[in-house]
Order: structure tokens, then C-alpha cells, then sequence
């Protein structure tokens, strides 16, 4: 259901840490029965995926059930159902729930062996029963095909093939097609370490590292080679298992709780002591932020008529920023347009009122979209006049959010931010014929910037949205010199 990762540790198995980038957790596929209520649906899918995220297992439990109710064959509602009971300690239950989605038409092998929700019972003979069985009468993913597996020398190589794919066939890929190949890769390298195939493992852990360094976000990035690190390390290639975990620690995106599980990892233990692992180590460290609870601040306008409709101008902040700084920043342009002025954090804290956004987009989206529901919900908000602005990390959330939510956002500006290339996934088939939209970034900012900007204008104009591109001169990776006339401008423009 959402990009989540989580060590793994059974019996005599080795440890790596599980990247799902699309469908590893609860499923959420689409819910059709007769005389069903979407709405009704779509509002518990919604409640189950914020309970889930929350770790909140009982309510989510509760929700699942409401769907199950509501639509008693659907193999994926079983599924997450089996999914909450393994995640509270009832394996019994889980075990029934599994089987029971398999009956009714749940084939996805590969996704199942990687699905950390299962972590406690997936060394367990009946759960690789349930496995075997689901790949022998079909199971897993048909869609793609694998070559032989090469055959192995006397002496193990140091350095493994990359991957099943030539360069072309990468290229060829799509952003989410990348993604589903990353988890499928992922899966089997879990499978394989657990059988000390560290060769084989080894391959694939390179193959889903290539294929995320061409256009997947910083966290798939530095865990895919994070997975390298562990399995050159267990195969005892010190140079290159330092080289791989350095490659991890520089991309960056990694949490405190999963820093504090690094730190454990036996799979490392072969480098441990090096003194370049250890230099890495202590980066990584601090490196690391502290998880806090999601906080946000509404800032009404002068003169403001509770009575009347009025704009919503959500700011969000800077990698380092915090709400009440860019309150100070956005508060005399909402002023200007008698609008409301919505103010999230960020959920990791860096330091001393230094925050940044969650890395997982569902997780960012969650928070950010309850907070506007919660603004909707106190006040009279014009549905037709709602803006997502940013700076910097902030305006790299806004696009993610404007992107997922067409119809909830009338425009977005952002300020220096960089439009990923797996955004353009989220942009595939979208009509953003409503929407409008200010990119704005100083000509000397990094090249990378200045790409991934006119990628994003690219994009949204082929989605039908409405652009203005606003290329400073002589400006780096900051706000304009005028910054309250420019950003008044854009808000001007996007209301139009």
C-alpha cells in the first residue's frame, strides 16, 4: 500500500531490508460489487491506509471488516485482513485469512514472500507451503520474463552481473514499470539470501540498484544500495561493500528507527570494524531525525468574514524550515487576497525548530491533505480557489500533492523545488485541465534543479495544466529579490 521498509530476520536467514515501492503491504485495489457505495468505499480505504500507516492496527481492523462486510469476495480486503492479524501477533487468524484470499483469487506470489507484514511467520514451514502452492498453480508474475540463471564458476566473482536487462531495455522502461521490477527484485533477494544463494542474491540486489538510480526517489536509491552493501559484505567483499554503503549513506533518506536497526545489521559485521565503515557510520548517525508528531498552524486574514468563502493557501517549508517561518513569509500575500493561510510541518526534526517532510509520499500526502480537510471542516473555504506552495524540499512535497490531488487543488507554486522523474508516474493519465500552475527558479541554481524544473513544465503542459515558468536571472537556490510582489503574482494567477 505504501513505500514502507523494515528489517527481516527468521531462522537461519540472512537480513535485508525490504523495499516495496508499490504494492508491498496493504493492498488497496479497486472494490466493485453490486449495490455497493463508492464513496462509502473510497472513505474506508482511506481511513484503513491512515490507521495502517499510524500503526493504529486495531481501528484498522475494524475498518477492514467494515469492507469486508460491504464486500465480502474481494481478495484484497482478506488479504489486509490477514495483514493486521500477523501485524498484532495472531497467526492463527492470519493464517485462515490468507488462505481464505487465496480461495477466493489472490495470486501474487512474489509480493507475498516480500511482504513485511508476514515478517514473523515467514521462515514457518505453512507459510512457504502457502507460497509453494500459490507458485505452482500459477501465482506470482507471469509478465516477466527471466533468463537462465548463469552458471556459476568454482571461485565466486567479486563483482556480480547487473541484472537480467540490457541497457536498452531499461531505458525503454517506464517510471512505474521500474518500480514494479525493483519490488519483484527485492522480493526474490530476500528469498535467495534466506537460502545462501548470496551470488544470486548479489545480482539481483545490483540489478534493483541500476534500475533506481534512473529516475526513483533518494529512499529507493540509498536502499537499494544499502541491500548491495549487505550481500557484498556476506560474500566478503570488503572494498566493495564499503563502496556500496557509502553509495547508501550519500543519497541519504533514511529515518532514525531504521539507522537504529543498521547499526545491528550481522549482515555487516564483515565490515564493521573497517575504519571507512565506521567514519559512514557516524555520518549516518547524524544524519539522522528524530520522527514527531505532525503539528500545523491556520493563520486567518485581516478582516476575515467567517461568514464568507475565503482562498486556502497551504505553505510548506524547506528541508530545515519550520511552519512559523514560512507564516512570516506567506502572510502579507494571503493578506493581500483575503485568503486563509495553512502552515504543516514537517514530521522529522533536525534540530533546535529545524524540521523536514516524511520521504514516503503517502505518508506526506496523508498529513498534508488531513490538515487542509481540518482547515475545510472549521471554515468556509472557496473549493475553486485552493493553492500548494513551497520552497525548496517544501515545493517538492506541493508538486507530489497538487499531482495526487487534481480536484481537491486548484494551482501550485513552487519555488526552487525539483520535480522528481517517478512524478511523472503520478502525472500518467491525469487531467489537470484545472489546474494552474507557477514554477519559478533563479538561472543559477544546480543543473540538476534547472532540469528537473523544465521537466516539470514539460509535464504538467502535457497533462492539459495551464504553466507559468519564471526563470530569475543572476538568482541561486532562493526566494526573488521582490519576493511578496512575485508571490503575489503567482497566487493572483493561479485564482484566476
Amino acid at each position: 500500500m505504501n513505500q514502507k521498509v523494515n528489517s527481516l530476520r527468521c531462522i537461519q536467514r540472512a537480513r535485508v531490508l525490504v523495499l516495496a515501492v508499490f504494492v508491498t503491504g496493504l493492498l488497496m485495489g479497486p472494490l466493485m460489487a453490486a449495490g455497493a457505495d463508492p464513496a462509502e468505499i473510497t472513505k474506508l480505504q482511506s481511513k484503513l491506509r491512515t490507521e495502517y500507516r499510524a500503526a493504529k492496527y486495531k481501528d484498522a481492523m475494524e475498518t477492514a471488516t467494515k469492507l469486508h462486510e460491504i464486500v465480502p469476495d474481494d481478495a484484497d480486503t482478506i488479504y489486509n485482513i490477514a495483514c493486521l492479524h500477523c501485524l498484532m501477533g495472531e497467526k492463527g487468524e492470519a493464517y485462515e485469512w490468507l488462505e481464505k484470499s487465496i480461495r477466493v483469487g489472490y495470486r501474487d506470489a512474489d509480493h507475498l514472500m516480500s511482504d513485511a507484514d508476514f515478517r514473523t511467520i515467514r521462515g514457518e514451514d505453512r507459510f512457504r507451503e502457502i507460497v509453494a502452492d500459490l507458485r505452482a498453480n500459477g501465482g506470482g508474475r507471469a509478465d516477466v520474463e527471466e533468463k537462465p540463471a548463469a552458471k556459476k564458476d568454482d571461485k565466486p566473482a567479486k563483482k556480480a552481473d547487473a541484472g537480467d536487462k540490457d541497457e536498452e531495455q531499461v531505458e525503454e522502461m517506464s517510471t512505474r514499470d521500474r518500480a514494479m521490477r525493483i519490488n519483484e527484485l527485492t522480493g526474490k533477494l530476500i528469498q535467495t539470501a534466506g537460502e545462501k544463494d548470496y551470488d544470486k542474491a548479489l545480482e539481483y540486489a545490483l540489478e534493483a540498484e541500476k534500475l533506481a538510480q534512473k529516475d526513483m526517489n533518494a529512499a529507493t536509491k540509498a536502499l537499494t544500495a544499502y541491500n548491495v552493501a549487505c550481500m557484498q559484505s556476506l560474500m566478503k567483499h570488503k572494498d566493495e561493500a564499503i563502496e556500496a554503503f557509502e553509495r547508501a549513506v550519500h543519497t541519504g533518506g533514511f529515518n532514525e528507527n531504521l539507522i537504529e536497526q543498521m547499526k545491528g545489521d550481522s549482515d555487516l559485521d564483515f565490515i564493521r570494524k573497517d575504519k571507512r565503515f565506521i567514519r559512514m557510520a557516524e555520518e549516518l548517525t547524524k544524519s539522522a531525525a528524530k520522527k514527531v508528531e505532525p503539528a500545523t498552524k491556520v493563520t486567518l486574514p485581516r478582516k476575515f468574514d467567517k461568514s464568507k468563502k475565503a482562498p486556502l493557501i497551504v505553505a510548506l517549508h524547506p528541508w530545515g524550515g519550520n511552519m512559523n517561518e514560512t507564516r512570516d513569509r506567506w502572510q502579507k500575500v494571503a493578506d493581500q487576497m483575503g485568503a486563509i493561510l495553512l502552515t504543516p510541518q514537517g514530521t522529522y526534526q533536525l534540530g533546535d525548530d529545524e524540521y523536514r517532510w516524511d520521504m514516503s509520499l503517502d505518508v506526506l500526502e496523508d498529513q498534508v491533505m488531513q490538515a487542509v480537510e481540518s482547515v475545510m471542516d472549521q471554515y468556509k473555504v472557496d473549493e475553486e480557489k485552493v493553492a500548494i506552495v513551497g520552497f525548496s524540499q517544501g515545493a517538492w512535497a506541493a508538486y507530489l500533492i497538487a499531482l495526487r490531488n487534481p480536484g481537491a487543488i486548484r494551482g501550485v507554486i513552487t519555488i526552487a523545488g525539483k520535480f522528481d522523474k517517478s512524478f511523472e508516474a503520478e502525472a500518467d493519465g491525469e487531467d489537470l485541465g484545472d489546474m494552474r500552475c507557477v514554477i519559478m527558479v533563479g538561472d543559477r541554481d544546480d543543473k540538476e534543479m534547472l532540469e528537473s524544473s523544465r521537466l516539470a513544465e514539460k509535464v504538467l503542459k502535457k497533462s492539459g495544466a495551464t504553466v507559468r515558468y519564471k526563470s530569475y536571472k543572476g538568482l541561486g537556490h532562493q526566494y526573488p529579490k521582490d519576493a511578496e510582489k512575485e508571490l503575489t503574482e503567482a497566487v493572483k494567477f493561479v485564482f484566476e
